[in-house]
């Protein structure tokens, strides 16, 4: 009978210093973590700042982008970008980092009316040295009908595109880029290829205030160390001996490069892709309820060739979002002739994005179906 009580008291003690050890280990683990965070959160930003380039300089296209935590990438501000081969290429960029000529300030003047125009290379144009959007301005200030429509206001037209990315984005560069320059009316210019397109994210660059950059550091490295179930105090201790290898600094890293590293460029899943792309749908109709989304025609669609599974997460999208009220600009664009006609409307056989004579169609093409709306507007109240 007096040996039971021993032995069970020798397990307690067993057991209590079993969660002694687990208790102490534990301790030193979160202490251990506290450290990384603030070395790692205030090194990893250090380095970012210390990349970030002055503008004013000028180069290839990668070049003229730098990394964003929001968008994926924006253009660099007041630089150039030029060459003659194989297909003429000439476009600046402002003081705000968007492709134009012009220079604005984000208020608007009492006199102007403002346009956004958000989309990927097919908006932002730069494989070229005509930009729809030029167009659209000019041919909607030389017309009466639209004058008249907005009260003898000026229309500005501000390039919002950044090219690579996809509708998954698009939302982001309506919060992030469009909304401090209170447009009155927002396009949405996609093609069918935008919605398969997975988050696309351009160099190692932030664009941001210094704040910016620390707190999304922050973010990330906490976001791992809170997550990660890893013995990293044995690991960098004695767990060589055992094969076991640090992993939270690396894995840092690692969540820090994901995106901009990923080789994944679209989205596997039709279903997926529509999906996402449906959210981004309904976060830009809840900053502009009355936002128009055009279809841009690509080669491939005047071919009638499928590529990635575009047409079906397309389709599902349409499907799945009928308010966007979805505008095919084929339909709306002349149709071409002939082979030859058509494909002088892309840079052919470089590249297939539009040519300039295919831009300035397309612009005039949005100009007309603009000055088409106000007029329908205009009738609706006279309705009334």
């Amino acid at each position: 009978m007096g040996v039971r009580p021993r032995r069970i008291t020798g397990l307690a003690n067993i057991l209590l210093l079993c969660i002694s050890l687990v208790v102490g280990y534990a301790v030193v683990e979160v202490t251990w973590r506290v450290y990384l965070y603030r070395t790692l959160t205030l090194g990893i930003t250090a380095q970012i700042l210390a990349r970030i380039p002055a503008a004013g300089q000028e180069g290839t296209l990668a070049g003229a982008s730098v990394y964003d935590m929001r968008t994926g990438h924006r253009y660099r501000p007041n630089i150039a970008l030029a060459r003659s081969s194989p297909f003429p290429v000439s476009w600046r960029t402002n003081r705000h980092g968007h492709i134009s000529e012009q220079d604005y300030s984000k208020i608007p003047g009492p006199n102007e009316f403002r346009i956004g125009l958000v989309g990927d290379s097919f908006t932002a144009n730069v494989t070229n040295t005509v930009r729809w959007g030029d167009v659209l301005q000019r041919q909607l200030n030389s017309s009466p009908e639209w004058r008249a429509a907005v009260n003898e206001r000026k229309t500005l037209v501000i390039n919002f595109g950044l090219d690579g990315i996809g509708l998954v984005q698009f939302d982001r560069v309506v919060e992030n880029l469009v909304l401090p320059f209170s447009v009155d009316v927002l396009i949405v210019n996609l093609i069918r290829n935008d919605v398969i397109r997975r988050p696309y994210y351009r160099g190692g660059l932030f664009v941001g205030s210094e704040a910016e950059i620390r707190q999304y550091v922050a973010d990330r490295v906490a976001s791992v160390l809170l997550r990660t179930i890893y013995p990293e105090v044995f690991a960098v201790t004695i767990g060589s001996y055992f094969g076991v290898k640090p992993q939270l600094t690396q894995r840092i890293k690692d969540a820090l490069n994901k995106d901009a590293m990923s080789n994944e460029r679209f989205y596997d899943d039709p279903s997926e892709a529509a999906a996402v792309g449906r959210e981004s749908v309904a976060a830009i109709r809840r900053y502009f309820p009355d936002a128009l989304f055009l279809v841009h025609p690509s080669l491939n669609d005047y071919r009638s060739i499928e590529e990635q599974g575009d047409a079906e997460a397309f389709r599902l999208l349409t499907v799945a979002t009928p308010e966007a009220g979805w505008v095919e600009m084929m339909d709306r664009l002349p149709r071409p002739r002939s082979k030859s006609e058509l494909e002088s409307w892309f840079n052919l056989p470089h590249d297939q994005h539009n040519s300039d004579l295919g831009l300035t169609i397309y612009g005039e093409a949005v100009a007309e179906l603009l000055i088409e709306r106000s007029r329908d507007r205009i009738a609706r109240d006279r309705a009334r």
